[in-house]
């Protein structure tokens, strides 16, 4: 295990090494999940022939069955088994949800309404050494102003450890019926670079080649945004928006540290407070602390951590390319459409 000293210097020789390392940043939608009143029949009917296979993963629903293309896998569950659960639940999972997909869907079944997006930040990096250090800054540093809780998973996380089997995951607000998020140090897609570990897959640290920040909207905070029908995701899926950086008061997610306070660390101190496990060094449980044991309105105490401004940019540019892209593949299908001549 690795420790950089406590002092400015180190911090920030430690941040610039990483934001140095970071060589690339993709924005996408990894998953969708999409409930409907169609039934079983109109759905196999609209994407094509379904495989009918064992449900033991949604208990809402008796049956399920399973389509695989060579980009995405899609998961079907119908015959529903409780009053006021929708007729059939189709969850899309690949590299990518891509705009081809949002486009077929939203011609073949326009009355999907849109359950939960996976809306995600890669960070690409040069090897999984650089990966660790990018995790490990990212814990101390990242700060979520509506999260309740956090907690790790996956490979035993020690801090700098570089030689831990498998990659950490960081999870914020993880039971949260509104929104979720996760921090992890992860490989590329495939399964010669996973590993099962309690029926979860996972990545050999080895193979990890970038950090992903992945923010789950469910449909609660997808209608505030305006992306909870098939149609309005098809026309934008307004990353930028759910993000909120334009609000730094109000953004899903920032880079803060403490102000000049006597009983608080500063941004290169030792973050002591520990989660319900004893993982440290992390700057939302310090929050929650500060919140919860000595400092009634700790809000004000926090400020934007300026040291990794540029990151923060970077993520932006990346965030807002993404949506001006989908947007504009849009509006030249609908330029299209609209030049038919056989309506």
């Amino acid at each position: 295990m690795i420790r950089y000293e406590y002092s400015k210097n180190g911090e920030r020789r430690l941040i610039s090494r990483v934001l140095r390392n970071i060589h690339k940043i993709k924005a996408h939608i990894h998953t969708g999940k999409f409930s409907s009143d169609y039934s079983f029949n109109e759905v196999r009917k609209a994407l094509g022939n379904f495989k009918i296979t064992d449900n033991n993963y949604n208990k809402n629903y008796e049956r399920a069955a399973i389509r695989n293309t060579k980009k995405q896998l899609f998961k079907l569950f119908f015959n529903n088994q409780k009053p006021g659960v929708p007729k059939t639940y189709l969850e899309i999972y690949g590299k990518t949800l891509c705009h081809s997909t949002v486009k077929d869907l939203y011609q073949k079944l326009p009355h999907l309404r849109v359950s939960q997006l996976e809306y995600t930040i890669d960070l690409f990096c040069n090897n999984h050494e650089e990966v660790a250090y990018l995790f490990y800054i990212l814990r101390r540093h990242l700060f979520f102003p509506y999260a309740k809780s956090t907690s790790m998973s996956g490979g035993r996380y020690s801090l700098l450890d570089l030689n831990r089997s498998t990659n950490a995951v960081f999870e914020i607000n993880y039971k949260s019926r509104i929104w979720a998020a996760k921090v992890y140090e992860r490989g590329p897609d495939g399964p010669n670079n996973q590993t099962a570990v309690k029926r979860r897959k996972r990545w050999k640290h080895l193979d990890c080649d970038r950090v992903r920040i992945e923010i789950t909207a469910k449909r609660k905070k997808l209608k505030t945004k305006n992306t909870a029908t098939i149609e309005e995701l098809f026309n934008s899926p307004k990353f930028t928006k759910m993000l909120g950086f334009q609000n730094s008061q109000r953004s899903h997610f920032n880079f803060k540290c403490f102000k000049s306070h006597k009983d608080l660390p500063k941004f290169y101190e030792e973050y002591s407070t520990t989660d319900a496990n004893g993982n440290y060094e992390c700057f939302q449980e310090e929050y929650f602390n500060a919140k919860n044991t000595f400092i009634t309105n700790s809000s004000r105490l926090i400020e934007e951590n300026t040291e990794l401004n540029s990151l923060k940019k970077r993520i932006v540019k990346s965030v807002e390319s993404f949506d001006k892209t989908w947007i504009q593949k849009t509006k030249r299908l609908e330029l299209i459409d609209v030049n038919r001549d056989d309506i």
